[in-house]
């Protein structure tokens, strides 16, 4: 026996100097790594990072931007059935142990002596909190060590909910989801405490594997996690037999649509983020912040549409480029070699809403595609007729007798699902337009688009594109003609003429469309029938300088202004955004405003750290009175432009635009030389909308393709909507405006008894009288010079005589 009492001594005696080595060890390890220890009472004020959230003036979000998707909650919004199952997967001692769990920790260390591997497990929450913030991954004793220390500081200084609540918002799950309830709002669209047990197992099994087993990339794998999750809640009593086998035959019900974002507005969001960048600095895209800019979720939406609508319509008008791609499909594939369509259809983007499908099929009747969400799909004739080959813009290869003309085996397409369902044959544009709505009394940009797919060009053509505007120009001179002594009844010598251009050494020959002259015409007819010589006299007569300068009151910089006699014609070039700016004045009764975008901003804590400077047309406020807008044309001034632009949409160059059956709408179409750029700039006292459609290479848009044609329909289409519930109530006629009848072809009062008397307005004091009116001289524009000027043709003309 003694031998037996003397190796229990010894025994002891090892196990006794292995701990006080071991607590040797450790006491070392901890003075060693003490200074370089963080002081973990900042975990008590942390700041986490959350993305930049950008929302409509209505509260729907328009994007979220920033490297993680987070948003903050407390412990007492956490249910408890989600605490029940990240404790069961993850740390279910987490109630009582203080930062390190011995049983776990002693079974790591097992596994590392018998097997060498440092990672096995052992990590209770708190030590994974502590890593998170403080540490990085690294397999190595001194971070293992560390992490424990601060697991040990963090329960003396933090309570179990403090601890968990920094976990549930700081760990990734995926997606850019950092936290449970972004992942919650990421996987299925709903607040953390809306989700039913298999939804919040499924989350909390993220943890271990967030970017290999998310249940959009990899169902299944999510599937086998979250039961694991839900077998471990039940052994450990946190939910009855009867929740978990109902769990267990729940499916796994996170979907690819699943979206935070209201309604597509990247064009937008982009110019909030770098206007947030000025304001605040680079590091405001992960402070929380929250930006309500001033477009509505349902404006941006029709706009979004309407220009989509627009450009698909100009491209079938135009031909068909061709498939994107052609891939070689097996010889005997018949229909059914759906991975291999789908792993083909996954490598193109879904851009404007256009789905990329391969055909697999063709027949006398139709074509067979499968489309990358919509798998199989048919395709008529009837919906290809239009996809002759586009041999040139205007040039057309034959006409389509069947699928096999446009189509084979292979090719990449492009497909778009009409409001019934069927499917529409289409392809990406390879034109561009541009559409902005501004509120004209206080300049807030209401919607605003900047090219067919922000992902397939980030160029933003409102704000960055400067072309020139055509047609679109002439109101801004005509309101400087009126306030030089013109009136709309002046008339105004439409004939030939010849311009010499010093700057060209040449001559400049001003034309009509279809080189068309109406000799001497008001000033009425000239603008909404949108005539050029007139146009150019007219100039001529009130001065090119004169013209420049008065501009300015639009809010165009005159140093972008062409100072010859093609400024009327609009040779100069300014952006959608400016021009928008300019018809605002007519549209707010002769008030110049500013856009703005942004409406106010908010900290993570709900403070308003910001709001947008603005100011107010008021028509009956003092000019001096804070906040309010510079008057900048006359009430007389304005009224009469506007009620010449209404006669643009009655009976002139955008008579389309009647289809809206209001009378409160206005505005001017433009196109310019060889129809490059084409405008249509609209207005009602409620909105000011501006739209372009042209090539980013300033390449003609083709045949025909005049401002009423190529953008009109986008004012049209959306204005269609945004006006269907406001009131038609039009202008207030100002005092000092008198209406006479006239002769049309004189400009004097009608004599009593004429047959062709018209009713014209006029300033009071401007009202004309029999004596003659001077003839305008047809060479007086000589002296001017000419310059290089847009030739504006225009269609839709009312009948001419």
């Amino acid at each position: 026996m003694k031998w037996l009492k003397k190796t229990w001594y010894t025994v002891l005696w090892l196990v006794l100097t292995g701990l006080f080595g071991f607590a040797t060890v450790c006491a070392a390890i901890y003075l060693y790594l003490a200074p370089t220890i963080p002081p973990v009472e900042v975990l008590k004020d942390v700041k986490l990072q959350t993305p930049l959230r950008i929302y409509s003036a209505d509260n729907q979000l328009l994007a979220e931007i920033g490297e993680q998707r987070r948003t903050p909650i407390t412990f007492d919004q956490i249910p408890e059935l989600y605490v029940k199952a990240l404790m069961a997967i993850e740390d279910h001692r987490f109630e009582v142990h203080y930062g390190v769990d011995p049983v776990r920790f002693a079974s790591a260390v097992i596994d590392f002596v018998s097997s060498g591997d440092l990672g096995a497990g052992g990590s209770t929450l708190t030590q994974q909190v502590a890593r998170s913030f403080f540490l990085n991954r690294d397999k190595t004793f001194t971070r293992k060590f560390t992490e424990i220390i601060l697991a040990f500081k963090m329960e003396q200084v933090l309570t179990k909910a403090e601890i968990f609540e920094l976990y549930s918002n700081q760990m990734y799950l995926g997606h850019r989801a950092y936290g449970a309830q972004a992942a919650a709002r990421v996987y299925y669209n709903r607040d953390l405490n809306e989700l039913t047990l298999p939804q919040l197992a499924t989350i909390a099994g993220l943890h271990q594997l967030p970017s290999a087993a998310n249940p959009i990339s990899f169902p299944q794998r999510s599937l086998a996690r979250r039961n694991t999750v839900l077998s471990r809640m039940h052994a450990l009593g946190f939910i009855t037999t009867e929740a978990y086998e109902a769990a267990r035959a729940t499916p796994i019900t996170a979907e690819r649509s699943s979206n935070l974002v209201a309604v597509s507005a990247p064009y937008v969001a982009e110019m909030a983020r770098i206007e947030m960048v000025e304001l605040f600095g680079e590091e405001v895209i992960n402070e929380g912040y929250k930006v309500y800019t001033t477009a509505r979720a349902d404006y941006q939406r029709w706009a979004y549409d309407a220009v989509n609508k627009s450009l698909l319509d100009y491209e079938q008008r135009h031909g068909y480029t061709g498939p994107e791609g052609q891939h070689e499909l097996p010889p005997e594939h018949n229909g059914e070699a759906t991975e291999l369509y789908q792993s083909i259809v996954n490598t193109y983007g879904f851009f404007g809403e256009l789905e990329p499908a391969i055909v697999i099929a063709v027949d006398d009747e139709k074509a067979v595609a499968w489309g990358r969400y919509n798998g199989r799909i048919e395709i008529p004739l009837s919906a290809m007729t239009w996809a002759r080959e586009r041999i040139t813009v205007d040039r057309f290869g034959p006409q389509i007798q069947s699928p096999a003309d446009v189509v084979a085996e292979g090719d990449v397409i492009r497909l778009k699902r009409n409001p019934d369902n069927s499917w529409r044959f289409t392809q990406i544009p390879q034109a561009q337009s541009a559409f902005v709505v501004l509120n004209p009394n206080d300049g807030a940009i209401m919607a605003l688009v900047g090219g067919f797919d922000y992902f397939l060009s980030s160029y933003n053509r409102v704000t960055q594109a400067t072309r020139q505007p055509g047609s679109n120009f002439k109101p801004f001179v005509f309101s400087a003609a009126l306030d030089r002594g013109f009136s709309a009844s002046t008339i105004v010598n439409d004939a030939p003429l010849i311009v010499q251009d010093a700057t060209l050494e040449g001559v400049w020959r001003p034309s009509n469309s279809g080189d068309r002259y109406l000799g001497p015409i008001p000033m009425r007819e000239a603008l909404y029938r949108s005539i050029n010589v007139a146009s150019v006299r007219l100039l001529s007569e009130i001065g090119v300088s004169y013209a420049a300068q008065y501009v300015s009151r639009f809010g165009l910089d005159p140093n972008q202004v062409q100072r010859n006699l093609g400024m009327v014609l609009g040779n100069s070039s300014f952006t959608p955004l400016d021009i928008a700016r300019g018809y605002s004045v007519f549209a707010n009764g002769g008030f110049l405003v500013s856009p703005y975008l942004i409406d106010r901003v908010e900290d993570a804590n709900g403070n308003i750290v910001y709001e947008s400077p603005r100011v107010v047309a008021c028509a009956d406020c003092a000019p001096d009175t804070p906040g309010v807008a510079e008057r900048v044309l006359s009430p007389q001034t304005n009224y009469i432009m506007t009620d010449i632009l209404r006669d643009t949409i009655t009976r002139g160059t955008a008579t389309a635009a009647r289809s809206l059956n209001r009378n409160d709408i206005a505005g001017k179409t433009g196109t310019t030389n060889n129809a490059v750029d084409a405008w249509f700039s609209g207005f009602s006292p409620h909105l000011t909308g501006v739209a372009w459609t042209g090539y980013d290479n300033s390449t003609t848009l083709g045949f025909n393709e005049f401002g009423g044609r190529a953008s009109l329909p986008i004012w049209i289409d959306f204005m269609s909507k945004a006006l269907a519930n406001k009131p038609d109530q039009g202008w207030s006629q100002p005092s000092g405006i008198v209406q006479v009848r006239i002769d049309p072809t004189t400009g004097q009062l009608a004599l009593p008894g004429s047959s062709n008397a018209v009713f014209e307005i006029f300033k009071a004091d401007m009202v004309p009288t029999a004596a003659p009116t001077p003839a305008l001289p047809n060479n007086g524009a000589g002296i001017f010079g000419g310059g290089n000027s847009t030739d504006d043709a225009e269609e839709d003309l009312a009948p001419l005589f």
